[in-house]
């Protein structure tokens, strides 16, 4: 890989992302077609009239596709990164004995399970603690939280591979927003909180996720959050916001891994997005409703 060709093509294609007057213009459009029409300068070219939801996910799943295959081309250490969530998304299927695998994938769920179920072959490194999991004689919820965590040690690992701290502080990122989650979900059911439920390694400390009022003094220092505190409505509005004001300073970076990094991170946040506008605007969402999530763009203007 070219660092500095590469660098200079993403630069020139970064033009591309949504602004946020084009945003702005997508959530108070009349009808999808409308949207359509605001999407044409961008990534996104679609065909009118959109029938139905399930369209909407099928084109979004090619687009995703098509940034995968963008990826490959420049780096298959980049592109493992990416599949990784839909490796443990399928090991989380075969966990709960079902058979809607998705792709793509770093290995095909069907030969994940042929590992869980005994059979012999090279089980990548990343994947090996996850096929223990699924076989280990804990109860589903404790596995399913065990695989949420492996996921992210792996994904860290993963990270911290490309020698570089603003990719590394990504991956912290992450590891802060998904101790987060399990505090909600712990929280919600009632169940005494303990250390062993959350992941080393993000900005704020693992123990800090044992009391509520230390949770948010350690994110409002760390990220700017101003919300009296997060819960399952803003989580991932909140989640979203943090990746993608850290991630956009990738664009003042010249040139190097962290600007093609940032890009695709960016391409895929702005993919899931585009998706979510679309179905609000097939149903109808009043902009209103659509104005109180407010979308944080890659471009600076």
């Amino acid at each position: 890989m070219d660092i500095y060709s590469e660098s200079g093509r993403i630069k020139a294609l970064e033009k591309k992302f949504l602004t946020s007057k084009q945003v702005q213009s997508i959530i108070e459009a009349k009808n999808i077609g409308e949207v359509i029409s605001i999407l044409e300068k961008s990534f996104y070219k679609f065909p009118s009239p959109i029938l139905n939801t399930e369209e909407i996910i099928e084109l979004l799943d090619k687009e995703r596709n098509f940034i995968y295959e963008e990826i490959e081309k420049i780096s298959p250490d980049i592109l493992r990164i990416f599949l990784l969530k839909n490796d443990f998304f399928n090991l989380r299927i075969i966990l709960e004995n079902k058979s809607n695998y998705v792709l793509p994938c770093n290995l095909p769920g069907q030969i994940l399970k042929g590992y869980i179920e005994g059979n012999k072959g090279n089980i990548p490194d990343f994947l090996k603690k996850g096929v223990k999991i699924v076989k280990s004689e804990k109860n589903i919820e404790e596995k399913l939280l065990d695989l949420k965590n492996e996921y992210y040690i792996q994904l860290y690992n993963l990270l911290t591979a490309f020698n570089s701290s603003f990719i590394e502080k990504y991956g912290k990122i992450e590891i802060d927003f998904a101790n987060l989650s399990t505090f909600i979900l712990k929280k919600k059911k009632g169940e005494k909180i303990v250390s062993s439920f959350f992941i080393r390694n993000g900005n704020t400390r693992a123990e800090k996720f044992l009391n509520e009022e230390a949770i948010l003094k350690s994110l409002t220092k760390e990220y700017k959050i101003t919300d009296t505190f997060i819960n399952e409505e803003n989580f991932e509005i909140i989640r979203y916001k943090a990746i993608m004001n850290y991630i956009k300073e990738g664009k003042i970076i010249p040139y190097g891994i962290e600007v093609i990094f940032s890009y695709f991170i960016a391409r895929e946040i702005e993919a899931d997005i585009i998706q979510k506008l679309l179905i609000s605007k097939f149903y109808n969402i009043d902009e209103n409703i659509l104005k109180k999530q407010p979308v944080i763009v890659y471009q600076w203007k």
